[in-house]
């Protein structure tokens, strides 16, 4: 399982991933998510690793916060990130 410090660590990587500088850039994107990376939407849709430095180097524009950050390990490589952004779309303030 992994260890807080690696927990930490995921925590960490998403929080650059809401700075606006670091989502403009898609090399430093793909750098900081991990190569079988899968992010599940809440409309449904699945990203990879490649999708989601694409879309974010095409439109770089965070307007919440990150809050409520929970890192669970699942097994063994495999961490559950889940979080809130308020003040973005239909999350209010």
């Amino acid at each position: 399982m992994a260890k807080n410090e690696d927990l930490a660590e995921v925590v960490h990587r998403e929080r650059q991933l809401l700075d606006p500088t670091i989502r403009g850039s898609g090399q430093r994107v793909h750098e900081l998510l991990h190569p079988d990376f899968i992010e599940y939407g809440a409309s449904g849709r699945t990203w990879d690793r490649t999708t989601v430095s694409v879309a974010l180097s095409a439109d770089p524009r965070v307007s919440g916060t990150g809050t409520d950050f929970l890192a669970v390990a699942l097994a063994d490589n495999i961490v559950l990130l889940t979080y809130r952004i308020r003040g973005y779309g239909w999350i209010s303030p």
